[in-house]
C-alpha cells in the first residue's frame, strides 16, 4: 500500500519552532518517537490474544524493494498505522553544537555538578586541552575525571501528544520517506508481543544491551524509540521459532529479517533518533545482519558504528568512580564488553583487524553485580548461569585476541608460542565455574551456555593451534618433524570433534536458535579442520574427517536462515570437496630441495556466485583467498593436492605442500 502526504500534511511538517541560535542550548525536550503497537499487560505470558483482525498468511511482496508486506486486512484500531496527520514535536531535541556542549560542561563543572546520566555523558580524554584546564581547576587531585554530565538530552514523556509526533529536527521530506519505508509501522500486537518474549527469553541472556526491567516498563507504556522497536523485530525474528513469523504472515525467516532491518536501517540513515545509547543498542543488534561484499553496511561496519559511540560515551575507560546510578553503569559496562565480544570474534571470522584497540581502554570487567539489578524471576536461565556465562565468555574473548595478534597479525610478536596461547586456553578452562565445566568424553551439557562455551573454547584451540609453526631451529635444507606439530595437529582434530558433537546435540535438541551465533563460529572453524582432514592419504583419517564435515554441514544447515554465513559456506564447502584432485603425492626430501617460495601457490577468481539476489554476504570467494586460516581452502585449486598429517618443513617456518597446515601470511 503506498503512502503519502497531501500538501496540508506536508506543510503542516514544515512549521518550525524558530532559529535557533548556534550558542543556546534547548532546554525544552520533546517526547519519544510515536508512540509503538500496545504492549501486553503482563510479561508473564509469551503470547497475547490478538483480538482484532487477521493476519494475511499469504502476504506477498518483493521484499528485495525494501517494503513492509501488509500483513493485516483490517488493522486493529490500538495499532500503529500510517496516520492522517503528520507533525513536529513543539518542544523537541534540537542538535547542539561543539561550542554549546563544551560550555555547558564548563559550567557544570564550576557548579560542582558531577551526576552524569547514562543519556548525556561528556567523555573528554586525558590529552584533550579541555581536560587538562579542568583537572587544573581541580587541584590535580586524584585521578582525572574522564566523564562529565552533558546537556539534557530527550526524555521519554506520557503519550500525551498525537502518535504521529517526530523529532524537530525532521525535515518533511525525510518523513515522507520514513512513511513511505513504513518505518512508523509495527507488526501487530500478538506479534509484537512473541517477538519481545522472544527478545527476553532467548536473546537477553546472550546480549543483555537493555536494563530489563526498565525496558518491559517502557515497552508496557509503549515508549520504546522506533528504530529500537525494529531492530528488537530484526534480532527476534533471527531467534525466534519459524511459527511465529509465519503466522504473521511472513513467508520465511529471511524475509522477516530483511523488513525489519530495512526499517531499523532507514531510520538510522536519516538521524531520526538522537539518544546514542539507543543508537549503539541499535548497532549491536544490526551486526547481526551479514551484508553483501559490495554493500558498506554489513556486521562489520555497524561493529565500527557501535564501538565509535561507545568511545564517544567513554564506554572504553573505567566507570568506577563516575557518580552515575549503579543500574546504568552496569549497562554501560556491558554494552561496551559485548561489543568486544563481537568484533572479536566476527575479526577472527572473515580475518579483518579488530574495531577495538584495547591499548586505549580501562574498562572494567564484568562482575556478578553487574548482572543483579534485575528481577529474573520469568527468566529461562538461573541468574546466576546467565552472568557468569557473560563473564567467562569476556574472559574467552580476550585470550582469541591475544590467539589472533600472536598467529595472524603482520605484526605478531614472534615470543609468544603455540603452546603459550594453549595454556592461557588450558588455565581459563581450570577455573571455569563448576556448572560450565565438562569431561572431553561425556555428552554435550544440556544447558546450552555450557555447551556455547564449550564450543567458543575450542574454537580459539583450533585457531591457536592451526598451522602452528615449529618452536625451536630448523637445520637449512632439511625436512623435520617436530613433536610440537603433531601435537597440534592432533589437538586442532579433537578440538573441532567437540565442536561438532557440542553442535549436534544442540540441533538435535531443537536449541540451534537459542544458542549464541558465536557457536556457529566455532562450526565453521571445525568444518575446515574436518576438510584438511579428509585429504589425509590415510583412508581413516580421510573418512572420519568427512565424517565431522557431514555433522557440520548438518548444522549449518539448520541455522541457515538465522545466521547469514551459512549458505555460502556450505556451498563453499560443498564446492571444496566436488573439486577435482590429482594423486601425486611427495615425499619430504622433495619438499627440501624446492623452492621456498614454489610452495606459495598463486590463486585465481573461483567466479561463483553463492548467493541468490539476497546478497546476504559475499557472492565471490576472492576475498577469501588471503584469509589466514581459509586460505588453504583455495591453495592448489582446482588440481588440489592430497593433504597429509605429515608436517615436513623445510628450512624456515614453511610446510611443505602436502602439510595440511599453512604458516599464517604466507
Amino acid at each position: 500500500m503506498g503512502i503519502g502526504l497531501s500538501q496540508a500534511e506536508t506543510g503542516a511538517l514544515s512549521q518550525r519552532n524558530g532559529d535557533t541560535n548556534a550558542s543556546e542550548v534547548r532546554q525544552s525536550l520533546a517526547s519519544e518517537p510515536p508512540a509503538l503497537a500496545p504492549a501486553a499487560t503482563t510479561f508473564a505470558q509469551s503470547t497475547v490474544e490478538n483480538t482484532h483482525g487477521q493476519i494475511s498468511s499469504h502476504a506477498e511482496m518483493d521484499w528485495y524493494s525494501q517494503q513492509a508486506p501488509a500483513l493485516l486486512v483490517d488493522a486493529p484500531p490500538d495499532d500503529i498505522s500510517p496516520s492522517t496527520r503528520t507533525d513536529t514535536s513543539t518542544s523537541s531535541y534540537r542538535e547542539i553544537t561543539w561550542a554549546t556542549m563544551f560550555d555547558h560542561l564548563l559550567e557544570s563543572h564550576l557548579r560542582g555538578e558531577d551526576v552524569v546520566e547514562k543519556g548525556s555523558i561528556t567523555y573528554l580524554g586525558e590529552s584533550f586541552p579541555l581536560a587538562i584546564v579542568l583537572e587544573e581547576l581541580n587541584g590535580r587531585k586524584g585521578r582525572p575525571r574522564l566523564h562529565h554530565p552533558g546537556p539534557p538530552c530527550p526524555v521519554s514523556e506520557e503519550l500525551t501528544l498525537p502518535r504521529d509526533t517526530h523529532p524537530g529536527h525532521m525535515l518533511p521530506e525525510e518523513i515522507v520517506f520514513l512513511e513511505a519505508k513504513k518505518a512508523f509501522e509495527s507488526p501487530v500486537t500478538k506479534t509484537l508481543d512473541a517477538l519481545v518474549d522472544t527478545f527476553l527469553t532467548r536473546v537477553f541472556c546472550l546480549y543483555p544491551i537493555v536494563n530489563r526491567d526498565e525496558f518491559i516498563k517502557d515497552y508496557k507504556a509503549k515508549r520504546i524509540p522506533w528504530i529500537l522497536l525494529h531492530a528488537l523485530c530484526f534480532i527476534s525474528a533471527t531467534f525466534c521459532p519459524l511459527k511465529i513469523l509465519h503466522q504473521a504472515g511472513y513467508e520465511n525467516r529471511r524475509q522477516a529479517r530483511w523488513i525489519f532491518y530495512t526499517k531499523a536501517k532507514a531510520l538510522f540513515d536519516v538521524g531520526y533518533e538522537s539518544d546514542k545509547i539507543v543508537i549503539l543498542q541499535v548497532s549491536i543488534l544490526m551486526s547481526f545482519w551479514g551484508g553483501g561484499p559490495n554493500n558498506y553496511w554489513n556486521f562489520y561496519s555497524w561493529i565500527g558504528t557501535g564501538v565509535t559511540i561507545a568511545e564517544a560515551l567513554g564506554c572504553h575507560r573505567s566507570l568506577a568512580s563516575t557518580n552515575m546510578e549503579p543500574r546504568d553503569r552496569s549497562l554501560l559496562k556491558r554494552l561496551w564488553w559485548i561489543l568486544v565480544l563481537r568484533d572479536a570474534n566476527c575479526s577472527a571470522l572473515v580475518g579483518r583487524p579488530f574495531r577495538v584497540n584495547l591499548d586505549h581502554c580501562d574498562a572494567d570487567p564484568l562482575s556478578l553485580e553487574d548482572f543483579g539489578h534485575d528481577s529474573v524471576a520469568d527468566h529461562r536461565e538461573p541468574n546466576a548461569k546467565f552472568a557468569s556465562y557473560q563473564i567467562e565468555a569476556m574472559k574467552l574473548t580476550l585470550i582469541l585476541r591475544q590467539i589472533i595478534i600472536a598467529r595472524f597479525s603482520p605484526s605478531r610478536p614472534q615470543s609468544q608460542a603455540t603452546s603459550s596461547l594453549t595454556r592461557l586456553l588450558m588455565d581459563w578452562r581450570a577455573q571455569v565455574p563448576g556448572f560450565f565445566n565438562w569431561k572431553d568424553t561425556a555428552a554435550a551439557d544440556s544447558n546450552i551456555l555450557a555447551g556455547s562455551l564449550r564450543v567458543l573454547y575450542n574454537h580459539h584451540m583450533i585457531l591457536a593451534n592451526l598451522n602452528a609453526p615449529p618452536e625451536g631451529n630448523v637445520r637449512p635444507g632439511f625436512a623435520v618433524v617436530y613433536p610440537n606439530q603433531s601435537l597440534a595437529e592432533e589437538t586442532c582434530i579433537t578440538a573441532a570433534q567437540q565442536i561438532a558433537s557440542t553442535a549436534c546435540a544442540v540441533v538435535v535438541k531443537s536449541d540451534i536458535l537459542s544458542a549464541p551465533h558465536e557457536l556457529l563460529h566455532g562450526i565453521f572453524i571445525a568444518a575446515v579442520t574436518f576438510y584438511m582432514q579428509t585429504k589425509s592419504t590415510n583412508t581413516m583419517n580421510s573418512q572420519s574427517g568427512r565424517s565431522g564435515l557431514s555433522n557440520c554441514q548438518m548444522v549449518l544447515h539448520e541455522s541457515r536462515g538465522a545466521w547469514d554465513p551459512s549458505p555460502w559456506i556450505l556451498q563453499l564447502l560443498d564446492k571444496m570437496l566436488g573439486a577435482p584432485q590429482t594423486s601425486q603425492v611427495r615425499t619430504d626430501d622433495a619438499f627440501a630441495m624446492e623452492n621456498a617460495a614454489d610452495l606459495i601457490h598463486g590463486s585465481s577468481s573461483m567466479g561463483m556466485n553463492v548467493l541468490d539476489s539476497n546478497d546476504m554476504f559475499p557472492t565471490d570467494l576472492d576475498i577469501w583467498q588471503s584469509h589466514p586460516v581459509l586460505g588453504d581452502l583455495f591453495d592448489n585449486m582446482p588440481n588440489m593436492l592430497p593433504l597429509t598429517p605429515n608436517f615436513g618443513i623445510r628450512s624456515g617456518n614453511t610446510p611443505g605442500p602436502n602439510s595440511w597446515t599453512r604458516l599464517s601470511g604466507n
